[in-house]
């Protein structure tokens, strides 16, 4: 809401205004629907196409630049993932924005099949896949960072498969640590993409990502 610029200038503001009553506490989770089921064979595609291709090029020798080959295989797994996640989030997004400002062009939605419905009768392929570039320009290398850096960090902490089999529990809090690092110099990275996308995907004030961006 803070990035549709609607709902409140803050993150306080955006959070506490739903929080006033349970009607309106409800609108936190407009558009769950879409998320849990867009997420899952999203996350699923990400990180399967990760390994697989990364286990690929390992397997056809030692590659001379790890740190570019998990980069680039991050960025696979993301571009093959946009499929099932760009119309998740654009269903996801019209129903925030919609729970908020009702329009003809974002009507009131009971629910993220009713959206579904609604744009693809209205909006084709193409509106399902609206901010599909920008989606594109956050993700990509968010994701490649992301992993990228998960797996650099854990070469420098010398968190092998030896050192998980002997220490599991410390193992998986320092997994978790790292992945917080990682996570958050990719957010801080991407994060004028990711306001770009919400702008596209929501408003028709823009042509697109860079349009977006340059304004």
């Amino acid at each position: 809401r803070m990035q549709a610029r609607i709902g409140g200038s803050s993150m306080r503001s955006a959070v506490t205004q739903p929080l006033r009553s349970l009607a309106a506490f409800r609108s936190l989770y407009h558009g769950v629907g879409a998320v849990l089921v867009g997420s899952i064979p999203t996350h699923a595609i990400v990180f399967s196409v990760f390994h697989y291709s990364r286990q690929r090029v390992e397997q056809s020798g030692s590659p001379q630049h790890v740190l570019l080959t998990e980069f680039s295989c991050a960025a696979l797994g993301e571009i093959a993932s946009l499929s099932t996640y760009v119309p998740a989030e654009v269903v996801a997004k019209r129903m925030q924005v919609a729970a908020v400002t009702s329009s003809d062009a974002h009507p009131r939605y009971t629910s993220s099949l009713q959206a579904l419905g609604f744009i693809a009768r209205n909006e084709g392929l193409r509106g399902l896949y609206t901010g599909l570039v920008s989606t594109a320009a956050r993700d990509i290398p968010f994701t490649a960072l992301q992993l990228g850096i998960f797996e650099q960090l854990k070469r420098l902490v010398a968190l092998t498969d030896s050192a998980r089999s002997a220490s599991n529990s410390g193992g998986m809090w320092l997994n978790g640590a790292l992945g917080g690092v990682a996570g958050a110099i990719a957010a801080a990275v991407t994060t004028p993409f990711d306001v770009a996308k919400t702008q596209v995907q929501t408003t028709s004030l823009y042509r697109g990502v860079w349009h977006c961006l340059s304004c």
